[in-house]
Formats: structure tokens, sequence, C-alpha cells
């Protein structure tokens, strides 16, 4: 800067320089009748003439010609470096204050030698000249900032100006910083908010994507083909028989696993898509996406969720089929099936009672079903004075004589101790469910088991209680009754429950298979 100041004041120095030569005076004894002489004047220096001694007098710029043509001042030749061509430019306007300076002049950069001193004068300083012409290089190309305008002075850059687009500014910026020798760059650029601005470069922007959607077309066609074929292979997937032949005993992982592949093969589908019209971009922002939604609805969700996992897992250990007679926490009846989210059980009353499957799966599942052989047990109490042994042969042998008593294991009785007024003889049995019924066979070995010790004359004495009266009247005993021999009950198994669960719609869409019944 010191340099181009003192630069600007010797060019002013030269410009109003005037010759200052003596004139030799006439000889005072020469006599002559001609009329004087008109006085001689030097005529003053050209604008070229001016430019070109300016040129001299700075150095370095001797291949430079100056010309004039209508106000407009022409400059030819060459120069050593971008900045003897400015320098060149700024002389010519200071000097001659023309129209126009039309500046032709040609950088030529001699190579180097060893023996070569370096250039004199302000053209050898063009650092940040090169800086300036790589900036004015990048404005020109952009039609967004062409109202921006980049000085450099020493390592630091100044954007000044205004524009609309400001994403494009900000990489402007970014390159800048990024030349080499640039040390800060002080961006001063106004971002423009006038209304014709705006809607000019909006418009700019959204003819640009339009007219690169439209060469995208082919691409675009190609990515929806892809797309289609995906889908139509994970249909073909889900009517596929293989995946159904590894898990062909879990229904419920066979519908999950056939929908994981397929949802596969469409997302592989979509990817491929995307890559090929070049907005893999997206995919990431879908994916983003999908990882904050999926954690909201996860939380929102959670039961629903939890139900489902439980339901995967409970078709996995099966616990119980179709019409098994099972108890699930308070609930007790038949299973008429499992589903994604529900047990659906029968109670013994006909109600539908639909459990949610993590409660299922948390809760101990008692299930009468699974094994055929079930235990019965009943409490009878024998008076004190009673031959026990005698009680329990007879009682034995009538259990074992009846029908719907398995003989293997075999029906026992146990003496559990002392009751209030009687000796507590505890009855156990088995019965085949799939042959007999289980409470019918109960309640008949009920009955029967009273009956013969009815026959036998055993005791099975009521709680006593001693009231006493001031006067008592003993009236006469009642007479003993016994239990009269009843023709054989229905001991079949009672189907009713699994006739309404075939008739019951719900149980078409289980996820359990129907357990076998044995004949």
């Amino acid at each position: 800067m010191v340099r181009l100041i003192c630069l600007l004041f010797l060019l002013g120095g030269v410009a109003h320089a005037q010759p200052d030569e003596p004139v030799a005076p006439a000889p005072a004894a020469i006599v002559s009748d001609a009329p004087p002489a008109a006085p001689v004047t030097e005529a003053t220096p050209s604008k070229p003439d001016r430019i070109r001694a300016a040129f001299d007098a700075i150095g370095g710029l001797d291949s430079v010609t100056v010309d004039e043509v209508a106000e407009v001042v022409r400059l030819k030749g060459t120069a050593a470096s971008l900045a003897a061509r400015r320098v060149a430019e700024e002389v010519a306007r200071k000097v001659a204050d023309p129209l126009y300076v039309a500046n032709a002049i040609e950088v030529v950069v001699p190579e180097a030698s060893k023996d070569d001193a370096p250039p004199e004068g302000l053209a050898s300083d063009d650092k940040d000249e090169a800086i300036e012409g790589q900036l004015r290089s990048i404005l020109g190309t952009v039609d967004s900032l062409k109202d921006v305008r980049s000085r450099a002075n020493a390592g630091i850059i100044h954007l000044t100006g205004t524009t609309a687009d400001q994403e494009a500014l900000d990489r402007m910026a970014e390159l800048a910083g990024k030349l080499e020798g640039v040390l800060f760059v002080d961006n001063q650029v106004q971002l423009s908010t006038t209304v014709g601005g705006q809607v000019t470069d909006t418009w700019g922007k959204l003819k640009k994507k339009v007219m690169s959607l439209l060469g995208q077309l082919p691409l675009v066609g190609i990515g929806l083909l892809i797309i289609f074929l995906a889908v139509l292979l994970s249909r073909g997937v889900r009517r596929s028989r293989l995946i159904g032949r590894i898990f062909s005993s879990h229904a419920l992982l066979q519908t999950v696993a056939l929908r994981i592949v397929s949802t596969i093969i469409v997302i592989a589908g979509v990817m491929i898509a995307l890559d090929v019209i070049d907005a893999t971009g997206v995919v990431g922002a879908l994916l983003g996406t999908a990882g904050i939604v999926g954690l909201a609805v996860g939380f929102a969700f959670k039961d629903i969720v939890e139900n489902y996992l439980a339901g995967i897992l409970l078709a996995i250990s099966r616990p119980f089929a179709t019409k098994d007679a099972v108890k699930i926490g308070e609930w007790e009846g038949k299973v008429i099936r499992l589903s994604a989210r529900e047990t659906m059980l029968m109670t013994y009353d006909g109600n539908h009672v639909q459990i949610p499957n993590a409660q299922v799966f948390s809760n101990a599942v008692l299930n009468y079903s699974r094994n055929p052989k079930r235990r019965f047990d009943f409490v009878v109490g024998i008076g004190n004075e009673e031959d026990l042994g005698r009680a329990q042969r007879v009682a034995n042998e009538a259990m074992r004589a009846m029908d719907g008593v398995m003989d293997d294991p075999a029906p026992y009785t146990r003496l559990d101790g002392f009751g209030d007024s009687s000796m507590t003889l505890h009855f156990y049995g088995w019965v085949d469910q799939a042959k007999h019924d289980f409470g019918k066979v109960k309640s008949e070995v009920i009955r029967t088991v009273k009956r013969v010790l009815d026959e036998n004359d055993i005791d099975m004495p009521n709680p006593i209680t001693q009231v006493l009266l001031e006067t008592v009247e003993r009236s006469a005993p009642k007479p003993k009754t016994s239990e009269s021999a009843a023709p054989a009950h229905d001991l079949t198994v009672d189907n009713d429950i699994e006739e309404q669960i075939d008739d019951d719609p719900q149980a078409e869409t289980g996820l359990l298979d129907e357990k076998p019944v044995k004949a």
C-alpha cells in the first residue's frame, strides 16, 4: 500500500510537469522591416505520451504499448505478473482520465534463473493479486454471486456486496479460506431480503431442480422397476413352501419369518433403486427418522410389543394346544386359540376369556390335558369306633371294580389323622381322560364309596356339638339310611366345550395345532 501511494503521488507529478527551457532573446543589432514573428509555444504531450512516460518511470512495463481512440485508452503487450497488469491499468486511468481503459496486456511469466534478480517495482508483488484473480474467476461463474466483490490485502480476503443465496455464499467463503496464502476471510456480504431477489433466486433453483429431475426420468423409471420387481419377489417368497417347511411345526414363527424375509427384500429393492438415481443420501435420513420413530413407538406401544414377543415365545415352547384344559392365573377353561397378542380360553361356563400373552408367559400354566392320566382325591371322616382297616379295604375294592378308574396306577386310601369327631381317610384314584370324563368319574366314585360304607355299617359321623339343657328329652334315633344301588352312570368324555370351540369362528385363526384326541 505504501508503494502504491508513492506511485500515485509520482504519477500526479508527472502529469502536471511543464518544460522550463530558456528562450534566446532576439539580437538587438538586427533591424528588419518584416513583421514580427509569432511567439513559439511548446506542444502539450498527448495522453498516450504521458501514460508512456509514467510506465517508464515505474519500470517493468517496457513491453506495453499505448494508444487512444475516441477517449478509449488501449493497452497492449505483455507483463511479467498480474500485479504489473493491474498497475498499468490504474496508471492509465489516473494519468489520462479516459472514458474506458481496454486492457489487453497478456501476462507472461519469465522462466526463473539462478542469476536473475527479483523484478523491481510494484510488479513483483503479485501474491494478493493471484488470490483475487482466483476469487474473481469463481465469482464470475456463479450467477447468484455476481454482486459479490472480493479484495485481498496481506493474506486477508474482504468479501462485500449482496446475494440471495446463503448456501452459495457459505461455500464461497469456505473455499476462499482454503486458498494458499489466505489467513482470514472477512465476510461482509449482506443477504438480500428483497422480495424480487428472493423470488428470482427461488425460481432459478426451481428451474434447475426441474431440469435435473427431467434429466433423471430414465433413472427414476429404472428405480421404480426395481422396486416393482422386489415387491413381486417378496410376494413370491410369501407363497413359497421353503420357509413353511423349515417352521412347519410353528405357525406363528412361520408367519413372522415370511414377513421378515419379504420386508428385507422390499427394503433391499428400495435401497438399490435409490442408489441408481443417486439419492443414497435419502437413505440415511430415512434410517435416522425410522430410528427415532421406532424408539417413540416402542415406548408408546410397549405392552403390544411385549405381548407380541411373548406370543412368539409361547408358540416356540408350546405349553398347551388347542382344546387343552388349562388353568392360567385365576382363569380355568379350555384353549380356543393363541394369537400374536392374546390367548383365548373358553371357561366351563361357556364364556370367552382373552388373556394377554405377557401374563400367560409370566404366570404359571397348569395343563390338565397334557398328561391323559389324572388323579382325583377326596376325604371321608370315619367314626372313631370303626375298624379303619376294614373301611379302607372295602372302599378300595369298590373303587377297583368301577368303570373309569384305572387299575394301573391302582386306587388306594390313606389315613390322614384325627378330625374333630372322626378319623380322616383320604381316597385316591386315577382316570384316563382320553376315555372317561374326569369330573364324572370322581363324582361316581364318591357316590359308590358312600354306598359301600353304608352297606358295611361303617359310621361316617357328622361333627358333634353338645348342648346342655335343664330338661333333656331323649328322642328315638333316626333310622340309618343306606345309599341304594343305582344303575351305572355315563362316564364317557364330556365334549360339550370342545364342540362349542369347534363352532367358534375365532378358533379358526389360532396359531396352535389342534390336539389329537385319543380313542
